[in-house]
């Protein structure tokens, strides 16, 4: 199965409510948390957090969205993945 399939797969296979890990870019920095889908639109995600990085403005509950794998915008930065062990940190 090749990365395309299986990145599909797993969009697929979202439900609302479902923990995620989010990576968001925003302001040339880029951040990844842990959070629950909150909507499934037919180009992206909406993800609301369960915790923020530290050091950023962000809230728990806040609402992130991120493209699905198929839209232009999908990138390693800006996606949802598989829920991750989250060490609280600004990625980068």
């Amino acid at each position: 199965m090749t990365l395309f399939e299986r990145s599909i797969q797993f969009e697929d296979g979202l439900t609302v409510g479902t923990p995620v890990t989010i990576r968001w870019t925003n302001s040339s920095r880029f951040y990844a948390a842990p959070g629950r889908v909150a909507r499934i639109n037919a180009k992206s995600f909406t993800v609301a957090l369960d915790a923020v990085p530290t050091g950023t403005s962000y809230v728990i509950g806040q609402s992130i969205n991120a493209p699905r794998f198929a839209s232009n915008s999908w990138s390693t930065h800006n996606r949802v993945a598989p829920l991750e062990q989250y060490v609280g940190e600004l990625v980068g």
